[in-house]
């Protein structure tokens, strides 16, 4: 657990490497970091395949980066990776609004998509894993790709880019 723990670390600390911004800004490194996220789950797939333990080490980095980005940009309200944190803030949420207090709710409704999107990829995940084994791992190798090949093609039409992609 240590080894998995240490490897998102330093997934987390890729990403600000590479991004190095702490707020969203259209043009920033988001492609390059998206990239490597698909390289990593592409390495982790072909070391499964392998049969090879570094398998999960790289998916778990891959795990840091992405939640380290979202982070950098969201300043930590929305989580991508772990869904702990994103259940006990949006209890939080919830608790806060049956006492009559006043919370976001478009955070709380953004926050439940990604919730059921959790539990639905947790499900599709589960039975892509039954049926095509470590080939489920495909799907969100291609929706990283795609997401970068949107990002960059996105950012290469903004009139003003102060960092490379």
């Amino acid at each position: 657990i240590g080894a998995l723990l240490l490897s998102f670390l330093a997934g987390a600390i890729l990403s600000g490497f590479v991004i190095g911004q702490t707020s969203l800004k259209l043009g920033r490194r988001y492609g390059r970091a998206l990239y490597i996220e698909a390289a990593l789950l592409l390495l982790s797939y072909w070391l499964y395949q392998q049969h090879d333990y570094l398998g999960q080490l790289t998916a778990a980095m891959a795990c840091g980066l992405q939640n380290a980005m979202v982070a950098t940009y969201s300043g930590a309200v929305i989580r991508t990776t772990h869904l702990t944190g994103l259940t006990s803030d949006m209890g939080a949420a919830i608790g806060n609004w049956l006492a009559g207090r006043s919370i976001s709710k478009p955070t709380l409704g953004f926050q439940a998509i990604i919730w059921y999107c959790f539990c639905g990829g947790s499900v599709v995940g589960a039975l892509l894993y039954a049926s095509v084994g470590y080939g489920a791992l495909l799907l969100p190798i291609s929706i990283v790709l795609i997401a970068a090949i949107v990002y960059n093609r996105a950012s290469d039409r903004l009139p003003e880019r102060r960092d490379s992609i």
